[in-house]
């Protein structure tokens, strides 16, 4: 009996950890939110291309688009903007600024770029 039997007789099922598909579904989740507010706000405060702005920054992310950054920097910058200019309550602003930084692909990146390591570094040993 190998020892990854005994381990799942003993102890139950074995969680497969996928670091890379937590990593995306929790951008998708964060996607799904952010353009739900948006949608809700285009209803009664945010202009059309201000809620334009802000969906297309997620969708860059989204898409890993190459100019996703600067995308979410402009969308920041306008959340600040409609804060200061008391459009939005700066807790909507800051929650929607939060929520477009979770979609963020670089985070993504960074998750696939560790999880790639993990499989070279146990495929070494």
């Amino acid at each position: 009996m190998t020892n990854e039997m005994r381990q799942a007789r003993d102890f139950g099922p074995m969680a497969i950890v996928d670091p890379v598909g937590d990593v995306r579904e929790a951008a998708s989740v964060a996607y799904c939110t952010l353009v739900r507010h948006v949608g809700d706000l285009a209803l009664v405060v945010l202009h059309p291309p201000e809620a334009a702005m802000l969906r297309a920054a997620a969708d860059a992310c989204v898409f890993d688009d190459h100019d996703a950054v600067e995308r979410v920097a402009a969308a920041c910058e306008l959340l600040a903007r409609l804060s200061e200019y008391g459009r939005l309550e700066p807790q909507v602003a800051a929650r929607l600024g939060d929520e477009l930084v979770a979609v963020d692909c670089e985070s993504r990146r960074l998750a696939t770029v560790r999880h790639d390591t993990s499989e070279v570094s146990a495929a070494v040993r």
